[in-house]
């Protein structure tokens, strides 16, 4: 089914973006350009910002020559607004890496970095950033999260449920930043991951890694659901946690979650906001049974803002300071056990040194850093 959206109007000339959907995904974009003298609308780019495009080629259920965002709307639509800027199209693992740690950011300046990507790019970008850039508040890199990836957490926590829908937003003159809360996870064998969505441990965690199979890999985020059946059936999902020294409880899901989605549909954390700088935890105790625990988490499908889920076999909390969270598995546990995730970094606890197969994690709040995001206003 073939739609038309308006992207910007510019100098006489109105760009749209035909696209087509075949059950909810993209199979072609076009752009669109029509004289329109009924307004005289100049858009207008800062030449002190330096724009920077980062397309993450292999994302979500990757490109094709139909429905690339890049070669068939934002090329041709920057070279008619004369729009000028860096691309960056990854071609390894590493390729975002290795950009963040060689590009020489300069204090002083601004950058408006455009992620073509999932949520995982973004946090590669940010892990990799020179410290002394990353934690002054002398440098401001803004970030735009186009959605292309499976979850894109971020985006659609900022208001932008698709890849166009964050394109007008930049092409809009009256566009807000604001500054990205992050949050410094502190692991036991002494290396830290700045994350900005999510720390996991019981099913999110094991979902994730379960769902990084290469059988699941190409179903997008229907994958998600897919790979659940096989945790629920197989899985025994009961991880000791203690937070902040209170007495230990044992989950089957828990996770320290900044941003209220996880996907476009699914709100696991209602009261949360991503722009906000706090943190909730949300944990289902381990021991219910499993109808009861495949309805908590299905929750997230229906949950609406700012509500409070928390109920019997749920904890729900909210912190605004410093995290220390203490987790045993027990003695000789499947490896599973251990699984964690940190804004789609997947990792094992049991890679990490432990003393009496306690694990302990510190969260600190960073409190000045350089990242921006931009954020829905429409």
């Amino acid at each position: 089914m073939a739609a038309i959206v308006e992207l910007c109007r510019n100098n006489g000339i109105k760009y749209s973006v035909e696209i087509v959907e075949v059950k909810g995904k993209v199979e072609s974009y076009k752009l669109i350009k029509a004289n329109d003298r009924s307004t005289d609308c100049f858009l207008k780019f800062d030449r002190d910002t330096q724009i920077i495009v980062i397309d993450s080629v292999k994302s979500g259920t990757s490109r094709n020559d139909r429905s690339d965002l890049y070669k068939l709307v934002i090329e041709p639509l920057f070279q008619s607004l004369g729009v000028e800027y860096k691309y960056i199209k990854t071609e390894s693992e590493n390729s975002i890496r290795d950009f963040a740690r060689r590009t020489s950011f300069q204090s002083g300046f601004k950058y408006d970095i455009l992620f073509l990507s999932g949520d995982t790019s973004i946090s590669e970008f940010i892990n990799a950033l020179d410290t002394t850039i990353l934690r002054s508040a002398k440098y401001r890199i803004s970030i735009l999260p186009v959605p292309l990836g499976s979850g894109n957490a971020l985006a659609t926590s900022l208001g932008f449920k698709t890849p166009l829908q964050a394109l007008i937003t930049y092409l809009n003159s009256n566009k807000k930043c604001s500054p990205l809360p992050l949050y410094d996870a502190q692991l036991p064998n002494s290396t830290s991951m700045i994350f900005f969505i999510i720390l996991s441990l019981g099913f999110h965690a094991n979902l994730l890694h379960c769902a990084e199979d290469p059988k699941y890999k190409s179903m997008g985020v229907e994958r998600f659901q897919v790979a659940s059946k096989t945790v629920f059936e197989s899985y025994d999902l009961n991880v000791g946690i203690a937070v902040n020294g209170l007495q230990s409880q044992s989950y089957s899901y828990f996770a320290v979650i900044a941003a209220p989605n996880l996907e476009p549909t699914y709100k696991p954390s209602p009261k949360s906001s991503v722009l906000k700088k706090e943190l909730h935890i949300l944990g289902y105790k381990a021991g219910i049974c499993l109808e009861d625990l495949q309805d908590k988490i299905m929750r997230g499908y229906h949950n609406k803002d700012g509500e409070d889920i928390q109920e019997i076999g749920t904890i729900y909390q909210c912190f605004q300071k410093n995290l220390e969270l203490s987790i045993k598995t027990g003695h000789n546990a499947p490896k599973y056990r251990y699984d964690m995730c940190i804004d789609g970094y997947l990792l094992n606890l049991e890679d990490c040194n432990s003393k009496d197969n306690e694990y302990k994690i510190l969260i600190r709040f960073i409190d000045d850093h350089a990242i921006m995001v931009y954020q829905n206003q429409m």
